[in-house]
C-alpha cells in the first residue's frame, strides 16, 4: 500500500502527542480511500504548533488547509497539480468543428434518441477536455469510436492512443473501437483500417506511462511526454489521484483528453475520488460545459429486470431492490432474480449447467467461451461467501460429479495476478486450464487469437470460478451470480466494503441474467447512507 510511503516520510519528524492521534486517523482515512481528514478546532490548534505541519507554502510532511483539512504533502500536491492541469485544459480555446463533421453528426444521429451521443461527439471535437459519463450499455465506447472517426476524418495524421487502468478494460475499449469501423457509412468507411490499428494498440495506463515499480516512478513524465495528440481513457472511476497526476504530467500541453467513466461504479482501490469531483465541477465549477451524460441504455433493453435493479441500486432504494430481484424458480429464469439467505449449494444449483459446460469442455475454445460467459462475483475474498470459499465449493461439487461419472480432470478458469511482459499476459486476464497428457495447458485470448501456455510458463495466477467485484470491473458476462455474506454475521470491516456502488458494479457486469444471492438484512446494510470520500481536489477546480 502507498500508506507505507506516507509513514516513511513522517518517521524523521518528532511529532507531539497532540499530532499523533490526528495522524493516525489520517493514515486510516487514506487506507479507506480518502485523501484528507477534517479536524476539530482543538486539533487544528495543536497541529499549528507542530513543525511537521505547514500551510502548503513549502514542503512539510503534513499540510493543514485554511478549511481545517489535514493532508499529507504528497496527496495535497497531487490534487493541486491535477486540479490545476484539468482547469487549464478546461479553459483552453475551443477548436473549430468543420462543416463536414457537423453534417456527419446530423446524418449519424438523426433521431432524438441519439442526441446525447451527438452532443458528446461535438464536445470531444471542440474541447481539449471532454468528460463522457454513463452506465454500462449506454454507448460510451461506441460514442468514443464515432468521435475518433470524425477526428481522423478532419486530421488523417492524428496521433491517438486508447488506454484504461487494467489490461482487460483496455482490450475491451480497443475491441469496441475496432469493431465500430464495420458499419461506418460513406467515405468514413475508409477509416476502418486506421480504427482497427488504434484499437489493437489499446494499452494499460501502466504500460502507456512506462511505470517502473522498483523506482516508484514512470518513464513518461513532463520531461519525456507522450507522443500523441488525442488520448481516450476508459473506466476512469478506477483511477486514483496519483495515477491522474502521473497521466497528466506525461500528457503533452497541446494534446486533447477524452475521459469515459461511470460515476456509480466502484471508486479506485487507492485514495482519491477524481471522477466524482470532476462531475461535480462540471455542474458548477471549472469543468462546466465539458460533460455529457449518456442515459439511454441499449444493453438492458431486452433485460429490463437488470436495468431496474441497477436503477434501484443507484438510488439505494431497498424496496425497489427487493422488487427488482424477486426469488424465482430455477426452471423459470428471469433476467434478474434473487435468492433470500440460501445455502451456497442452492446458489450454485442456479448456474450448474453453465459450470458443467466449462468444466466438461472438450477443447480450449469452448472452455474459454464458457468461462467468458459466466462469473461468480463476491464482495469479499475470505470465508464461505468469499472468493476462496466459492472456488473451493465449486471444486468440491465437480469432484463429486467427476467421481460419479468416471470423468477425468476438468477444465478450470484462471486469472492472471501480475503484468508479465514476456508472455504479454496482464493482471486480470482470464484463461482456462485444459487437461492434457503433459499435465495441462492454459489458453488465453490475445490479439483476437487463442494462445496456449504450459502451466509452468504462466505468471502468478489463481483459480477463478469466483472473483471479487473489484477485479470484475471492466468486464461483461452473459450470466452473473452475485453473493453477499449474510447480514446478521457481517463484521464492521465487511459492512464497510458492501455498498450500493459495489452491488451496482457487480449487477451491471451481466448482459443477460443476474442472480442476486443475499438476505434482506444484507441488502439493507448495502443501502445504508455513506458519505463520499473526503478529498481536497474540489478547491482546485472552482
Amino acid at each position: 500500500m502507498r500508506i507505507e510511503a506516507e509513514l516513511r516520510a513522517l518517521e524523521a519528524w518528532a511529532l507531539s502527542e497532540g499530532a499523533k492521534e490526528p495522524l493516525r486517523r489520517l493514515l486510516d482515512a487514506l487506507e479507506r480511500g480518502h485523501t484528507a481528514l477534517r479536524l476539530n478546532p482543538e486539533e487544528i490548534r495543536l497541529l499549528k504548533m507542530c513543525p511537521a505541519v505547514g500551510d502548503g507554502g513549502q514542503a512539510t510532511p503534513l499540510v493543514l488547509g485554511p478549511d481545517g483539512m489535514l493532508q499529507s504533502w504528497r496527496y495535497r500536491e497531487a490534487e493541486r497539480i491535477v486540479g490545476g492541469r484539468l482547469k487549464a485544459m478546461a479553459l483552453a480555446q475551443d477548436s473549430p468543428v468543420g462543416a463536414e463533421a457537423t453534417a456527419w453528426l446530423a446524418k449519424l444521429f438523426p433521431s432524438a434518441s441519439g442526441q446525447d451521443q451527438a452532443r458528446a461527439i461535438d464536445l470531444g471535437l471542440r474541447r481539449r477536455l471532454a468528460l463522457i459519463s454513463g452506465g454500462p450499455g449506454t454507448g460510451k465506447t461506441r460514442t468514443a469510436a464515432w468521435l475518433l472517426a470524425l477526428h481522423l476524418h478532419q486530421r488523417p495524421n492524428l496521433r491517438c492512443v486508447l488506454a484504461a487502468p487494467t489490461g482487460k478494460a483496455a482490450r475491451r475499449l480497443g475491441a469496441s473501437i475496432s469493431g465500430a469501423g464495420l458499419d461506418l457509412p460513406g467515405d468514413l468507411a475508409a477509416l476502418k483500417p486506421a480504427l482497427e490499428t488504434i484499437g489493437d494498440k489499446a494499452r494499460t495506463l501502466h504500460s502507456l506511462l512506462a511505470w517502473r515499480p522498483q523506482e516508484d516512478r514512470c518513464g513518461r513524465d513532463a520531461q519525456r511526454p507522450l507522443a500523441l495528440d488525442l488520448l481516450i481513457v476508459d473506466e476512469a472511476s478506477m483511477m486514483d489521484i496519483l495515477q491522474w497526476r502521473a497521466l497528466l504530467a506525461a500528457l503533452p500541453r497541446t494534446a486533447s483528453l477524452v475521459v469515459l467513466g461511470d460515476p456509480f461504479q466502484l471508486q479506485s482501490v487507492e485514495a482519491g475520488r477524481v471522477l466524482g469531483v470532476m462531475l461535480e465541477a462540471a455542474v458548477n465549477g471549472a469543468m462546466a460545459g465539458h460533460h455529457v451524460a449518456l442515459t439511454e441504455n441499449f444493453r438492458f433493453a431486452g433485460c429490463p429486470g437488470i436495468g431496474r435493479l441497477a436503477d434501484a441500486l443507484r438510488q439505494a432504494d431497498i424496496g425497489a431492490i427487493l422488487r427488482s430481484s424477486p426469488p424465482s424458480k430455477a426452471e423459470k429464469p428471469m433476467d434478474a432474480e434473487g435468492l433470500r439467505a440460501p445455502a451456497v449449494n442452492e446458489a450454485l444449483d442456479r448456474i450448474w449447467p453453465e459450470l458443467l459446460a466449462l468444466a466438461s469442455a472438450s477443447e480450449p475454445a469452448a472452455a474459454l467461451k464458457a468461462a467468458q460467459s459466466l462469473r461468480i462475483l463476491c464482495a469479499v475474498n475470505d470465508g464461505p461467501w468469499g472468493v476462496d470459499g466459492l472456488n473451493r465449493a465449486v471444486e468440491r461439487r465437480l469432484a463429486v460429479w467427476s467421481q460419479d461419472r468416471g470423468h477425468g480432470p476438468w477444465c478450470r478458469p484462471v486469472v492472471i495476478q501480475v503484468n508479465d511482459p514476456h508472455s504479454g499476459l496482464s493482471n486480470g486476464d482470464l484463461g482456462v486450464l485444459v487437461p492434457s497428457p503433459e499435465g495441462g495447458r492454459a489458453t488465453f485470448e490475445q490479439g483476437g487469437k487463442l494462445k496456449s501456455y504450459a502451466v509452468s510458463q504462466l505468471p502468478d495466477h489463481v483459480m477463478a470460478w469466483a472473483m471479487s467485484v473489484h477485479r470484475s470491473q471492466g468486464s461483461e458476462y452473459d450470466t452473473v451470480l452475485v453473493l453477499l455474506p449474510p447480514g446478521g454475521g457481517m463484521t464492521d470491516r465487511i459492512r464497510g466494503l458492501v455498498s450500493p456502488e459495489l452491488l451496482y458494479t457487480a449487477v451491471t457486469r451481466a448482459s443477460r441474467r443476474v442472480i442476486l444471492c443475499a438476505d434482506e438484512k444484507a441488502l439493507r446494510i448495502v443501502c445504508e447512507p455513506r458519505p463520499p470520500r473526503v478529498t481536497g481536489l474540489a478547491q482546485w477546480l472552482v
